[in-house]
């Protein structure tokens, strides 16, 4: 029987991948090298692996290290995609349309929350388990030989 956690983590790995596969299906049209298919493999594998490691103790002090650098790639690689999104040549033809501003900015907010719902998730709870580890390393730092 699974617990309440790995029931939601598994939910969640679940919408990744679909949310992964319908934004590889719109980057499909593209022809040729696009570095945007590269930020798409970044922040999916990242977050896959951040929220993998969610259920995990870190004992090590290198395990630790890890878990905040691929928070940090997580959390980048989140950033550059919706940048990318909101900047597209898409965002300015609508916005060329005539539509209204405040409501097509809306519902550009609310899309993309929807659409990177899975990878928010993952990254809210890597904060949660990261702030611990941030407040021990900050209270007993490495020393530098």
């Amino acid at each position: 029987m699974l617990t309440q956690i790995e029931w939601w983590g598994g939910l969640l790995m679940v919408l990744g991948a679909v949310t992964y596969r319908f934004s590889m299906a719109q980057l499909e049209k593209r022809k040729g090298f696009d570095w945007y298919r590269v930020q798409l493999h970044l922040a999916f594998s990242s977050s896959l692996v951040l929220l993998a490691a969610y259920f995990y103790t870190l004992n090590s002090i290198g395990l630790q290290y890890a878990y905040l650098g691929i928070l940090g790639v997580a959390l980048i690689g989140l950033l550059m995609m919706v940048y990318q999104e909101t900047t597209s040549d898409e965002a300015e033809t609508a916005h060329d349309a005539g539509a209204d501003e405040d409501d097509s900015t809306v519902f550009t907010v609310l899309g993309y929350t929807a659409l990177y719902s899975p990878m928010l998730a993952a990254c809210g709870l890597g904060c949660y388990k990261a702030w611990p580890i941030i407040q021990s390393l900050m209270s007993h730092p490495l020393p530098i030989q």
